[in-house]
């Protein structure tokens, strides 16, 4: 068993937990977690997560996260909200098997030229290269891998789910030189999605999302086209937190639920406090 999850089932990890939120005084915050392809196989284990945290926690929904951001609405203890990357069609599957049961609505950002590539080789290409960033080759992408359609985009909005832009090409911003492709790839995205849905796209989430993932440039772009930017950098977000400089906390399927509680309270949040000050000062 790996290190860190004996550690969250010790006597050590509740009291980390308990001397961290008292050192910073705040017990009351929303905890974004997100997650990308939920194969098949695993869709017990993901409801396993979903319903603990359901009924230990309860999820709030997009519309209440704003609510709470711009200091119109509070809550008491800790709050999940649930967000997805990437486009996966294994998303759909998650979405009628077991967020709907249970009345739970999510974010979905989507990178379009995923969504837009619609031979099953080019699906693959697409995920090697720009997702993995060619950590494998295309021809290992397992077959169940595959991006949503539009009309799937289309159904999962009447069902109540929020959906926001995640670039076009699912790239690194800080590896963009040139302005004008920076410039397609964040505005461009959230067009492309708005015209072929017809809705007002505002949430943008940063491909990769460490805070070596966007630059300066990268974010005072972000902020002329969207209302709202997540990052992939761990931590509580209250009232105060920037609205460009959202965290989220990434979660494992292989995730113990004594681990996955140890994520929502925020025992990582300490250990990435560097990279969220940052981000906030890029913000």
């Amino acid at each position: 068993m790996k290190a860190r999850y004996i550690f969250t089932k010790c006597f050590l990890g509740n009291l980390f937990i308990k001397l961290k939120n008292r050192y910073e005084n705040c017990e009351d915050f929303i905890k974004i977690l997100v997650y990308h392809n939920i194969p098949f196989e695993d869709l017990g284990r993901f409801y396993s997560q979903i319903k603990y945290i359901a009924e230990h926690y309860g999820f709030i929904e997009p519309d209440d996260f704003k609510e709470v951001i711009i200091g119109q609405k509070q809550y008491k203890g800790i709050k999940v909200l649930l967000t997805f990357d990437d486009c996966f069609s294994s998303n759909t599957a998650v979405v009628e098997k077991i967020l709907d049961p249970l009345g739970i609505k999510a974010f979905f950002f989507i990178p379009t030229g995923f969504i837009d590539a619609l031979a099953r080789d080019e699906q693959r290409i697409f995920i090697a290269r720009n997702i993995y960033n060619n950590r494998f080759e295309p021809q290992n992408i397992p077959d169940d891998m595959a991006s949503m359609t539009w009309a799937d985009l289309e159904q999962l909005l009447k069902k109540g789910h929020t959906i926001g832009a995640h670039t076009i090409n699912h790239c690194r911003l800080t590896e963009i030189e040139n302005e004008d492709e920076l410039r397609r790839e964040i505005t461009g995205s959230g067009d492309i999605i708005g015209e072929k849905l017809g809705i007002k796209i505002n949430h943008f989430a940063f491909p990769f999302g460490g805070v070596n993932s966007v630059t300066k440039k990268a974010m005072d772009i972000i902020k002329e086209r969207y209302k709202y930017c997540f990052s992939s950098i761990r931590g509580k977000n209250c009232i105060e937190t920037n609205s460009y400089a959202l965290l989220r906390d990434p979660v494992s399927l292989n995730d113990p639920l004594e681990y996955v509680r140890f994520i929502i309270e925020d025992g990582l949040g300490f250990f990435y406090k560097k990279q969220s000050l940052l981000l906030a000062n890029i913000a």
